[in-house]
């Protein structure tokens, strides 16, 4: 038997959010499935044209519906978060692009959802574990933090590459589901092989793990930290110049920025700083008139590869030019 070099109640903490993050991650999972086939076909024949286009309008808000419960399905949330509202513990659900409408999450409504662009995000994701916070008039508290992936590959429910904040520390995780295969029961100060060897199978160690870089690309990064998020929440007039060394995080922190000036429902006051409603109606309307300039060969690879497409929760096409010397810059600008 060795020793843990941990305390037995962290590693309690650590199993209840991975249990908690399964268990809500196997219930979207079951629950909102695809129903492609209920929302195709033809507007039926003999229709009147007002009952036509009542089918119609029927069938788009259908269609939305399917995308959301398709969402739901393969990415849910990104970060599960507890916190201590007034005494009383509840659980945020950070998603990526959008806030689920009309579908509730296990033990709702002590279960909430916050889009990752809102200002409430944005405070619960980067305030220190275990230290208030004030959010319109409301002290809370993080008391537990873990942000992971869901793998596209694995035939199972998972999280991969979590990190997991305690007030004691931080955690890296890279299977929430090998995890869980410890039980309370077996957690005491003194570590069983077993044990031992399911940690190891997991990928458990103290600290924030760094992956490893071996092709150059974007990395997929839904969730900033803290210095990249001070940056995109700048008030949309103001005027930036992000400087750094390759990796450190400026396109990433762009390409959010820009995500959030497309949903000007996420603003504060103070994000918007000098903004008329008429700015803001126009950014709010005009969702298709942004154009990206992408002066290398990698943004456009990326564009292709679709982790512009899902930060912005838009279809984005390459925009093309008229005359054969205009052809060549086709790879540097897309439309959205």
């Amino acid at each position: 038997m060795a020793k843990l070099d941990y305390k037995p109640e962290e590693l309690k903490q650590i199993l209840d959010i991975g249990n908690s993050v399964i268990k809500q991650l196997t219930h979207f999972s079951n629950n909102f499935v695809s129903r492609s086939d209920e929302m195709n076909g033809a507007i039926p024949q003999g229709m009147t044209d007002i009952e036509a286009e009542r089918f119609a309008e029927q069938r788009r808000v259908a269609e939305n519906l399917f995308l959301e419960m398709q969402n739901l399905a393969q990415e849910p949330f990104i970060s599960w978060i507890k916190i201590d509202q007034s005494g009383k513990n509840k659980i945020i659900l950070i998603s990526r692009g959008f806030t689920p409408t009309d579908y509730h999450p296990l033990d709702y409504p002590d279960v909430m959802y916050a889009n990752k662009l809102s200002p409430y995000a944005a405070k619960v994701l980067t305030s220190k574990v275990g230290s208030d916070f004030t959010f319109k008039g409301t002290t809370q508290k993080i008391l537990y933090r873990d942000r992971y992936f869901i793998p596209k590959l694995r035939p199972f429910i998972d999280g991969i590459h979590n990190t997991i904040d305690l007030t004691s520390g931080t955690y890296s995780i890279d299977s929430l589901s090998k995890l869980i295969d410890i039980k309370i029961e077996d957690v005491t100060d003194e570590i069983s092989d077993k044990v031992k060897k399911i940690l190891a199978e997991a990928e458990f160690r103290a600290g924030v793990r760094r992956r490893i870089i071996d092709i150059i690309q974007l990395r997929d990064q839904p969730i900033l930290d803290e210095y990249q998020t001070a940056v995109f929440r700048t008030p949309l007039t103001a005027n930036l110049i992000i400087a750094g060394s390759a990796g450190t995080g400026k396109t990433t922190v762009l390409i959010n920025r820009i995500s959030l000036a497309t949903k000007p429902e996420n603003l504060d006051v103070e994000e918007r700083g000098s903004l008329t409603q008429q700015g803001l109606n126009l950014l709010k309307e005009n969702k298709e008139s942004w154009v990206l300039f992408t002066p290398t060969e990698l943004l456009k690879i990326i564009c292709n590869k679709l982790l512009i497409k899902k930060a912005f929760q838009l279809t984005i096409k390459p925009l093309k030019f008229g005359t054969k010397r205009e052809w060549s810059w086709e790879k540097m600008f897309w439309h959205f």
